[in-house]
């Protein structure tokens, strides 16, 4: 159409042939309308949604132009031709701008139909179109309203001309061609629209025809310059093909696997030249024939799973493992097999099934396998751990036998497959470094080494153990791997060592050590002998027992022999004579032995002469002795009953000081209040004297005056009561009255002297009784526990923290109350526990504890009281006291416990 179009051209203008202008606006809206629906099928069938949503608004904008153009070019009623022409335009260009939304955000169904959609439209409205132009009562701009035709054209070129800034900014991010010239060709159709709007009738200006025709030249060339790049490519490709099939040809028929294609009747279609050298089957034995003519009974099914498989997973290979094939002459042959299925390969069309020849390896892999189970049998029979390692610093192992489970606990897959477990692990980490460098300079210097170290097995214990091994080199000379053997030495290294310790300890014994034979000589004899008697060792051997012996005859030895055989070990005392001639006393303790096939007496002989000594003093000491004891008793007592006054003493000073405290503040809110009161008065008198007081000023003084007495009063009340009750307290801690008292109220102001102490730490106190909970008993003992336990929990318990809780819980069970006190301090250990009610034992030694406390503390609950006192605690779990009371005691006198001090206290 484009060279007729030229020819009416060139005629009209050189020959002067005179052209329906009609004639030329069908022909150039029919290619139009050609070259967009062609250019709209292109970029369809090249749509990218993911990456290239651009192209697919491009495409049904061209999809609606060309349909629209094609009607408008078949339409030639006027002026219905030109709405056609102002729809397509509108069609269009609201497709095209689209491009700034993305395809993802239509929906998947709506996508599959949007081009449908767009024709039946495009179509629709050309029908439309054709129906109002045969009914002349249509009114076309009635139904536009007061939109006119040439604005929906200017409208339109905006759109194209916003498409036409997104192409260009995707250009700069992309850097994508396509994009260039469709921006190109938007911008050319939003001109022609704009112009088409500005001079409000293109027919006669034919430069704006050849805009919009350029615009769709210039997505033509951009599919031409894409259409042939691809077309090189298909070249390129077709070439490479070739040459792969060449190639492949040259491989197939000079590679040692054999290479079969089963083509879709099942049977061979081809066979490669390796199927006769390594099997010695001919070709034409195959070609046609099913496969497993030649393979073992048992492996043919094997081989129809495989290709089975194959077929299902079209262009994976899949592996059928090794099957055995029947060789030409009668031997069985070994291949491993991978299968292929190339239905869609021009030229296979089949299943390629590719055999390795593996029967060498699978040989070679029996042999080696029985090997290593001969040796793996005698290494299993060995006593100890054989190995071999790397010749690395970290000696990595690389072979052990299952000894070294027995030797070190280990199994060999932790030190060879998992990796956990090094030479570095298990060597003791003193022995470590001469181990490392014994064995460095043994392998340089190519010789054997035997080593003796410590082991560490895999429960922790240590083991001794005996290396012995040598390194291996390669054809370089290098160290390539060390191999050796460990036994375990335990028992024979502390056999040893046992050995030692008792020939050095017979040896530095303080204790003379005579081995005797049968007939009295010395058999032996130890160093501390030799230097005892003055002799040398040599002199002493050539002696008898009755030479050193003062009190011992030669006559008498046979009867001393014997005793000591019949009872088995014998202790007496005697003199022994040194070289010199000074008698000494001893004491010999001699026991029959029997080893090695002799008899022997090993007797050890101690020098007594300072015992002896010794003994008599303390004859002369004993009497004068127990008259020192009973006057230190004396002091002590005396010393006992000054600090258990020292500690009743201290408690009254915490009660003081809880006294003052706890009075202070009422005390304090009174005289503030009463200052307060003061100045309102001498205020109001003044007011007064002035006789300037009004009304409200005095009723705001009553109300004043009596808001400040009822505080005056109510704190005054609350001394009182503080003083009163402290007053009990410090009276039943001295007098020691037994009298009748409600336990919960009196210890709650036994306690309140307290506070100061609780509130400095941050700590709390809680007590738990029942109402009218009484008891006849010794309030002012039962207080002063109570301050000493709470006492104990402060300065021991919550040392060196603060926010500690005590809780005091107090219940009636029968006759008895079960007082349970206890802290979430840091506890005590069992012997602490064991220790915490005797005198004198304190953990604050130095720090200003007696050590009397809690021994004050269990004497007043079991003898004053009549009760018993449990203490439980265990490290950082708090500590915790049960005590049970009776209700009614009578009075007792005052005694003394076993512990010295008075059970009254």
């Amino acid at each position: 159409m484009l060279p007729l179009l030229c020819g009416f051209v060139v005629g009209h203008r050189y020959l002067d042939i005179t052209i329906d202008s009609g004639l030329i606006h069908m022909l150039i809206e029919l290619m139009s309308a050609s070259i967009s629906l062609a250019l709209a099928g292109f970029f369809l069938m090249r749509q990218n949604l993911e990456s290239c949503s651009h192209r697919f608004w491009l495409a049904l904008s061209l999809l609606a132009l060309g349909t629209l153009l094609g009607f408008h070019a078949l339409i030639p009623t006027e002026p219905l031709t030109r709405y056609l022409h102002t729809a397509a335009l509108v069609f269009s260009s609201i497709l095209v701008v689209l491009v700034w939304l993305p395809v993802r955000s239509v929906g998947a169904v709506m996508l599959r139909w949007l081009p449908f959609m767009v024709v039946t439209a495009s179509t629709a409205a050309g029908l439309m179109m054709q129906v109002w132009a045969a009914d002349p009562h249509v009114d076309m701009y009635g139904f536009l309203g007061p939109v006119t035709q040439h604005q929906l054209n200017g409208v339109s070129g905006l759109f194209y001309l916003l498409a036409s800034i997104k192409l260009v900014l995707l250009f700069k991010r992309h850097q994508t061609w396509s994009m260039l010239w469709m921006s190109v060709f938007t911008t050319l159709l939003g001109a022609y629209a704009i112009s088409a709007y500005a001079a409000g009738d293109l027919d006669g200006l034919w430069i704006w025809h050849a805009v919009r025709i350029s615009g769709l030249l210039t997505l033509v060339v951009y599919t031409v310059s894409c259409t042939s790049l691809e077309f090189r490519r298909l070249g390129y490709a077709s070439r490479q093909l070739n040459q792969s099939a060449t190639r492949f040809r040259a491989i197939t028929e000079n590679t040692s696997d054999i290479i079969f294609i089963l083509g879709s009747k099942g049977v061979f279609t081809y066979v490669s030249p390796a199927a006769a050298r390594i099997a010695g089957v001919r070709e034409e034995d195959l070609l046609g024939h099913k496969p497993g003519g030649y393979t073992h009974t048992e492996d043919r099914q094997r081989i129809f799973d495989g290709l089975k498989r194959a077929m299902s997973r079209t262009g994976e290979s899949i592996r059928v493992g090794v099957i055995r094939v029947r060789h030409s002459e009668g031997h069985w042959l070994h291949l491993e097999g991978v299968y292929t299925a190339m239905y869609d390969v021009p030229g296979v069309e089949g299943v390629v099934l590719n055999y390795r020849n593996i029967t060498d390896r699978i040989l070679s892999d029996r042999a080696l396998r029985k090997s290593r189970r001969q040796l793996t049998t005698l290494m299993g029979n060995l006593p100890g751990m054989v190995y071999r390692c790397r010749g690395d610093q970290d000696f990595t192992m690389v072979y052990l036998n299952d000894g070294v489970t027995k030797l070190l606990g280990y199994t060999p897959e932790e030190f060879l497959e998992d990796r956990t477990v090094t030479a570095v692990d298990v060597v003791h980490p003193e022995d470590f470094p001469y181990v490392r460098t014994s064995i460095w300079e043994a392998v340089h210097e190519r010789r054997p080494y035997q080593l003796q170290y410590r082991a560490i097995c895999k429960d922790g214990t240590i083991k001794w153990v005996w290396e012995q091994g040598v390194g291996l080199y390669d054809e370089d000379d290098q160290i390539e791997s060390v191999e050796g053997f460990v036994l375990d030495v335990t028992e024979r290294v502390n056999a040893e060592d046992k050995l030692r310790r008792t020939e050095y300890s017979i040896n530095s014994a303080s204790d003379a050590v005579y081995w005797i034979g049968r007939d009295g000589s010395l058999e032996d004899v130890n160093e501390t002998a030799c230097r005892i008697l003055g002799y040398t060792r040599d002199e002493l051997l050539a002696m008898k027992i009755y030479d050193v012996s003062h009190d011992l005859e030669s006559s008498e030895w046979d009867t001393v022999w014997n005793d000591v055989k019949r009872r088995g070990s014998v202790l007496l005392e005697g003199e022994h004579i040194t070289k010199s001639g000074r008698r000494f006393p001893v004491e010999i303790s001699s026991n029959y032995q029997e080893f090695g096939g002799r008899r022997f007496h090993c007797s050890f002989v101690r020098d007594i002469s300072e015992r002896k000594a010794a003994e008599e003093q303390i004859q002369l000491m004993t009497q004068g002795l127990e008259q020192r004891v009973e006057e230190r008793t004396a002091e002590l007592q005396q010393a006992q009953a000054q600090l258990v006054t020292s500690e009743k003493m201290a408690a009254l000073g915490n009660l003081v000081a809880g006294v003052a405290h706890e009075i202070n503040t009422p005390l304090g809110i009174g005289v503030t209040a009463a200052s307060h009161l003061q100045q309102q008065l001498d205020r109001f008198q003044d007011r007064y004297r002035d006789k300037v007081l009004s009304r409200s000023e005095f009723e705001t003084f009553l109300s004043t005056g009596c808001e400040t007495t009822h505080m005056i009063l109510s704190n005054l009340n609350r001394a009182a009561e503080l003083v009163q009750s402290f007053k009990r307290v410090s009276v039943d801690q001295s007098t020691e009255d037994c009298r009748r008292f409600e336990v919960g109220e009196y210890l709650r102001e036994t306690l309140v002297s307290l506070r100061p102490k609780l509130k400095q730490g941050g700590h709390k106190l809680s007590l738990d009784c029942p109402d009218d909970l009484d008891m006849v008993s010794y309030p002012g003992v039962l207080a002063q526990v109570a301050t000493n336990l709470v006492m104990n929990s402060l300065i021991h318990g919550f040392e060196n923290r603060g926010g500690g809780e005590i809780v005091i819980s107090i219940d009636e069970q029968a006759d008895m109350i079960r007082i349970l006190y206890r802290d979430d301090g840091r506890g005590m250990s069992v012997e602490q526990v064991h220790k915490i009610y005797d005198p004198f034992y304190t953990t604050k030694r130095g720090q200003g504890g007696s050590g009397l406390g809690m021994n004050i503390v269990f004497n007043q609950v079991t003898q004053m009281l009549g009760g018993t006192i449990e203490c439980q605690s265990s490290p950082n779990q708090g500590t915790a006291f049960v005590i049970e009371l009776p209700k009614r005691i009578e009075h007792t006198e005052v005694k003394l416990v076993g512990s010295g001090i008075p059970a009254n206290v």
